[in-house]
């Protein structure tokens, strides 16, 4: 089939995947698998091929990452019934008060936590965020998801480490120096702009709760941490339009959108919804966990990133060896958390509670694994067209920029395939002698326009898109509008920024 219109039916499957969700509220298993069993056969892949296309994805994407999305919402369960997120979002708001924290949030996840695998970062900032998002008002949740996934996916691309930068700088075999040196001010400015520029979306009506979010956190009763930049020194106290959503519904785990909310001195965690005869309900609005040290509730993290950053270190400097294989394993490291969180569980949580948190991980890592692996499938089909030999052949027409074409090539890619890294690396498969030719400075700006451009338009056939959307308890409405939309956002920052940049690099 011609390349182009491969390109138009993979547009014509994504659209209409999408479609059939947000407006016909199909059940987004069986629209992804209408949708991909609609390309492969539109792009005469035939029935047969469809079909072995659809399990071949599922069962490569669980290979890669099955045991590391089951155990890392295993341990994001048991770190919440530790209460370690509401600690540490409450240690967040008093450090960087209201306005400073979707800042902090995103240049944290990712400047600091880059090396970290990025899907591990969702599951471990899901919780974090839902806890620290119900004092930033009715709005918070989205602020802050926004923030999250903006800093994750460009930490991925513009910050050392970063899987998808260390793939390109690798294929294109630039200086790791080099690539830090152009593509940390990069990363950090489209951090902080993008966290702006969606600050000011979400301030004039972006998110609504009650159609965005699966269980609308309600505001707290008292006032929220003290911003002392905010007018009056209050950091959002409560105005007229800030009340909990009359219209909102019960979520999960029995929680309400405008339940009735505990004062913040009960020694519950601020905005934990009220079941029967007053008890708190454990789930994401819950208690602040049982008192104890902050440092012990946190070790399972601790050993969790410690590990991935070591792997990630001792690779970089050439370590090699059996040990190193150990350290450096995701799952692995995420299994070692899960069982020092167990261990500290056992101790200080009751039998039924302790029950609880492991049942409520299986139940919602079961969920990811499906949607996730489907997904796969998507992805399977669209490699199976010649969508690439048709965007490689206009570099061979010369058309245009190298630098937009890459872009716009790997927002194309990253569409049509979900992968952000697989979206960069099939551009610079495309672009490299491009980039060959160009070398120096100008080198390494068309490898980061790949990674920007691959930035673009994460959309439901992407593994990480059910994954954000679950663990952070959105709808698909609000997925679109955070794990679509941030993103989107930074790419397009990010795709000025180079622009500038070109100008004045050789």
């Amino acid at each position: 089939m011609i390349g182009s219109m491969a390109i138009l039916h993979i547009g014509i499957a994504l659209a209409g995947v999408v479609g059939v969700i947000v407006a016909l509220r199909v059940e987004p298993v069986i629209a992804l698998v209408l949708g991909a069993a609609y390309l492969g056969l539109a792009t005469g892949q035939g029935a047969a091929g469809t079909s072995t296309a659809v399990a071949e994805g599922f069962g490569s994407v669980m290979g890669e990452i099955g045991l590391l999305i089951a155990f890392g919402v295993l341990l994001g369960s048991l770190v919440q019934a530790l209460g370690v997120p509401q600690r540490i979002a409450e240690s967040m708001l008093r450090t960087f008060g209201r306005r400073g924290v979707p800042y902090a949030y995103g240049l944290s996840l990712g400047v600091v936590l880059a090396s970290v695998f990025a899907d591990v970062l969702i599951v471990l900032a899901g919780p974090l965020t839902r806890h620290a998002s119900s004092r930033l008002g009715r709005d918070g949740h989205g602020l802050l998801s926004g923030a999250a996934i903006v800093g994750i996916t460009a930490g991925l691309t513009f910050v050392v480490p970063g899987t998808a930068l260390m793939a390109v700088v690798g294929v294109l075999g630039i200086p790791v120096g080099q690539a830090l040196l152009y593509a940390l001010p990069v990363g950090v400015l489209t951090i902080v702009v993008t966290v702006a520029v969606y600050s000011l979306l979400v301030r004039y009506g972006l998110w609504n709760p009650a159609r965005d979010e699966l269980a609308p956190a309600a505001v707290p009763a008292t006032a929220p941490v003290a911003d002392p930049a905010a007018p009056g020194g209050s950091a959002g106290a409560a105005g007229p339009g800030d009340g909990p959503d009359p219209g909102a519904v019960p979520g999960p785990a029995g929680h309400t959108g405008s339940g009735p909310t505990e004062p913040s001195g009960s020694g519950s965690g601020s905005g934990s919804t009220v079941g029967p005869a007053g008890a708190a309900t454990p789930g994401t609005g819950g208690s602040a966990g049982p008192g104890g040290p902050l440092w012990l509730y946190a070790a399972p993290l601790v050993v969790t990133v410690v590990m991935i950053l070591l792997g990630a270190g001792l690779t970089t400097a050439g370590v090699q060896g059996t040990v190193v294989d150990v350290v450096g394993d995701v799952s692995t490291a995420l299994f070692a958390g899960v069982c020092v969180a167990y261990v500290i569980a056992r101790r200080v949580l009751g039998a039924a509670e302790l029950d609880e948190a492991v049942r409520r991980g299986m139940r919602t890592s079961g969920s990811i694994l499906v949607l996730t692996g489907v997904g796969g499938s998507f992805a399977a089909l669209v490699g199976g067209t010649d969508a690439g030999d048709y965007l490689s052949g206009l570099f061979d027409a010369g058309f245009g920029s190298p630098i937009v074409l890459t872009w716009i090539i790997a927002a194309v890619l990253h569409a049509a395939v979900g992968s952000i890294t697989l979206g960069a690396l099939t551009a610079i498969g495309i672009v490299a002698p491009v980039a060959e030719a160009a070398g120096g400075g100008q080198a390494v700006l068309i490898g980061l326009a790949a990674l920007s451009g691959a930035l673009f338009g994460g959309l439901p056939n992407a593994n990480g898109f059910w994954l954000f959307k679950s663990v952070f308890e959105l709808s698909v409405r609000g997925a679109l509008k955070t794990y679509t939309l941030g993103p989107s956002i930074a790419s397009v920052v990010s795709f000025l920024l180079l622009l500038a940049a070109s100008v004045v690099v050789l």
